[in-house]
């Protein structure tokens, strides 16, 4: 049996969606599916290659240099996508559909999977606020597409594998077969260095672009609350983004200011960026509480950050307090403003060499057992004992 996934990732390991689905590969192969990822990739278009975790498959045309290109494998592409995987399904195998894609659009693939009595499930990691977007997203497809499907989704339609339980219960009130599975991983699939700590200055990092979602800005203003001496113990590394960025951002002083403690990488592959997290102390994340999208959503950097053995300094939102425990895998920032997070910071001047390798050890530690994707086996078997 196969478990087709059906995305609008970059296959294998290209964009976050690449790798949370990658990641499935372990469960999915322990209930007896082989996966089968169709989205977005770098190979050529319709190349079968196969992989660690299965065989992936790219409906990208055309060369990503050239931006005409770009945009012809764009137009239709998502139709491209579902026709696919359309022609692959056969009895008994498990179809799992991004929620990226229109619902309407999908309507034909449903009607296949279930004459061919094929299980359907929904993959939800994310339900956009109208702060993300410009006009309130009015105007975006992307906004548009998250609010029909949730609005419209039905039982016979299909089951959902939600990233978060605010996701979850959603849907789960309507009837619809739910189960939770957070931004998680391979046990191996990272590096893990117990060892290092750096004891002459504290290296955090951010890695990623914020978008409208997390809110760097606030981070770094708080990092310039610190007294002059305290700032002198800190350093920043960010990864994904250039000094233009601060430019367009922030007044000339505060870029000034910024760039004594930040070094700005650009773009950095996900190797690069997995070699950053082994000779950093703390990750750094913010969001604000009472944002749609931070209840909704689960952020890939905390678990890819655990994982590394690297505790994040952040506040909890989405599910995260059922993970992180302050001052045992990670530091907790107390509200979602530059002044909870300056003094989160002053805690972490605090600590002792000892008292961060502990920290270290206790994050790799949490994410070995609780975002381990095999810890989620049982779960997932019983909820596809139940998708129809």
């Amino acid at each position: 049996m196969k478990a087709i996934i059906v995305s609008e990732n970059r296959f294998p390991n290209g964009d976050a969606g690449s790798i949370k689905y990658t990641n499935l590969s372990p469960l999915l192969r322990f209930l007896g599916y082989e996966p089968f990822f169709i989205g977005y990739g770098l190979s050529k278009y319709k190349e079968v290659l196969d992989f660690k975790y299965g065989k992936y498959v790219s409906l990208r045309k055309g060369e990503r240099s050239k931006i005409v290109n770009r945009i012809r494998s764009r137009i239709n592409f998502q139709k491209r996508i579902l026709n696919y995987a359309n022609s692959m399904v056969k009895n008994g195998d498990l179809v799992i559909i991004s929620s990226s894609f229109p619902l309407p659009q999908c309507r034909f693939l449903l009607k296949t999977c279930r004459e061919k009595k094929a299980k359907v499930v929904f993959s939800v990691v994310e339900y956009y606020s109208r702060s993300e977007f410009p006009f309130g997203g009015i105007f975006s497809p992307i906004f548009n597409n998250c609010d029909h499907f949730f609005k419209n989704l039905k039982p016979e339609d299909g089951s959902v594998m939600s990233i978060s339980n605010y996701i979850a219960k959603i849907f789960s009130k309507r009837g619809i077969n739910t189960v939770v599975i957070p931004f998680a991983f391979s046990e191996d699939y990272f590096e893990y260095h117990e060892s290092l700590v750096n004891n002459d200055k504290n290296e955090l990092i951010y890695a990623g672009n914020p978008a409208r979602k997390d809110l760097l800005l606030e981070m770094l203003r708080a990092i310039i609350l610190l007294p002059t001496e305290d700032r002198t113990k800190i350093h920043l590394s960010i990864y994904g983004l250039t000094k233009r960025w601060l430019q367009k951002n922030c007044t000339k002083s505060e870029s000034e200011s910024i760039q004594t403690f930040t070094t700005f990488h650009g773009y950095v592959s996900n190797e690069g960026v997995s070699r950053a997290y082994s000779s950093s102390d703390f990750s750094i994340l913010l969001r604000p509480f009472d944002a749609r999208y931070a209840k909704a959503g689960f952020p890939t950097k905390i678990s890819e950050s655990m994982f590394h053995g690297v505790p994040p300094i952040t506040n909890f939102t989405s599910d995260l307090s059922s993970y992180l425990i302050d001052n045992d895998n990670c530091i907790e920032v107390k509200g979602d403003d530059k002044k909870a997070f300056a003094d989160a910071l002053k805690r972490v001047l605090s600590l002792s060499p000892a008292d961060k390798a502990l920290l270290r050890k206790n994050a790799r530690k949490t994410a070995e057992q609780k975002l381990n994707i095999m810890s989620f086996s049982q779960s997932f078997k019983t909820f596809l004992d139940k998708a129809a």
